[in-house]
């Protein structure tokens, strides 16, 4: 307590330089804060956006699909998903279940023709998981009328086609042969990723089935919860249904191998930053801490001269410090605050992305502001350790002749 009294009387006293390393240390909170709102809003958006665009959460497959599918498709089919699916319904965090076939084939259009690959699943499932791209023309699938058919816009652009046009799309069957069939465009979709609107397309699961000749089976089942926080409760369950009826399953942190790049590379982005930051201010306190001294040089030889011992003219020094630390870290925890409160009011920072307007919010995680704080607070006694062991090596003579 004796030290906690001094050492805000002697920032109260020296106010000034005070406020500089106050300063500077809010400003440091602020810039770790924001960046690691953003970068946590950011990766977590991306998150639920690929589990909201045909991830899901967690995805079942026939057994041995992930090591011989892409060799023999046909052959890892799941025969009958619907007990599958009255199993998975029972589990009261699922939100939504819905079977999918995955494929590819040729579409044309007159003289038109080019390669395509794409989902084919329950229209009215499929628009709640809001799977594939954005539709920018057109209306989504309707599963009462099982000839239609969704496109990219670069597979439009390469057929020449608009909305209420006929395509038709040829595909192998399961025995081998080849066979036809003809759809109505009714929607176009643009996800921003070129390669992906140049090839993909979107149509019922009966489609495909009958294309196929693969009579009610299906490639996967995909599960969408109803939080994302559930993924790993129910992962127990998950096993128990996989073993059951011997099925594969993966999780979307499996599927999702983009998210955990990105994920780590903004971990190591924000060490670095949170790095840099760290080096400024223990250098803006210990250069402030250096001045403190030289102008409180008497100050210290008469508190010497009183009989204060060298070891607590240290601990005056590093508390005082550590004060600086605590208060400049909850300035700049409440202006952190105050300007995320600010974006969550405004609807979210506007910001121009390729043309695109988006808006940006910040949500720091919790964790990361307990450990900016105790960080801050450590550097800043950190950074008057050396000015510290200086001022109690003073001696008292010395000390009471400075001018």
């Amino acid at each position: 307590m004796f030290y906690l009294m001094i050492g805000f009387r002697n920032i109260i006293k020296n106010f000034r330089r005070s406020l500089i390393t106050m300063i500077s240390i809010m400003i440091g909170m602020v810039a770790c804060l924001l960046t690691q709102g953003f970068f946590n809003w950011n990766i977590n958006e991306l998150r639920e956006s690929m589990i909201h665009n045909g991830v899901g959460h967690y995805q079942f497959y026939a057994n041995g699909f992930s090591k011989y599918g892409n060799e023999d498709p046909y052959q890892y089919l799941i025969d009958d998903a619907s007990p599958i699916i009255k199993k998975l319904q029972t589990i009261p965090q699922i939100q939504l279940v819905t079977t999918r076939m995955t494929f590819s084939g040729i579409l044309s259009s007159g003289n038109h023709s080019t390669v395509v690959t794409g989902e084919a699943g329950n229209p009215e499932k499929e628009k709640k998981l809001n799977a594939g791209s954005h539709l920018i023309q057109g209306t989504y699938l309707n599963s009462k009328n099982a000839n239609e058919i969704m496109i990219g816009d670069g597979v439009a652009r390469k057929l020449s086609v608009k909305i209420g046009d006929t395509v038709t799309l040829m595909g192998n069957m399961k025995d081998g042969g080849i066979n036809a069939v003809d759809l109505k465009v009714t929607g176009i979709t643009h996800s921003g990723y070129s390669d992906l609107d140049n090839l993909s397309v979107m149509t019922p699961l009966s489609v495909i089935q009958n294309l196929l000749n693969i009579g009610t089976n299906v490639q996967k089942i995909v599960i969408l919860l109803k939080d994302t926080g559930d993924t790993a409760r129910i992962r127990p369950q998950i096993t128990e249904i996989s073993k059951q009826y011997n099925l594969e399953y993966q999780s979307w942190e499996t599927l999702a191998e983009f998210y955990q790049s990105l994920k780590l590379m903004y971990n190591i982005v924000f060490d670095i930053i949170i790095f840099i930051v760290l080096a400024i201010v223990t250098f803006t306190i210990s250069n402030t801490v250096n001045m403190n001294l030289s102008e409180r040089f008497r100050e210290i030889g008469t508190i010497r001269a009183l009989g204060t011992r060298r070891t607590q003219v240290a601990w005056i020094f590093i508390v005082e410090s550590w004060l600086l630390g605590i208060i400049g870290g909850m300035i700049g925890l409440l202006m952190s605050y105050l300007f995320i409160g600010f974006t969550e009011c405004i609807g979210g920072l506007p910001v121009k992305v390729h043309g695109t307007l988006i808006h940006v919010f910040f949500h720091p995680s919790f964790t990361t502001i307990i450990i900016c704080m105790i960080l801050f607070s450590l550097i800043a006694m950190t950074a008057s350790i050396i000015p510290s062991r200086r001022a109690s090596k003073i001696s008292i003579s010395e000390a009471l002749r400075w001018v």
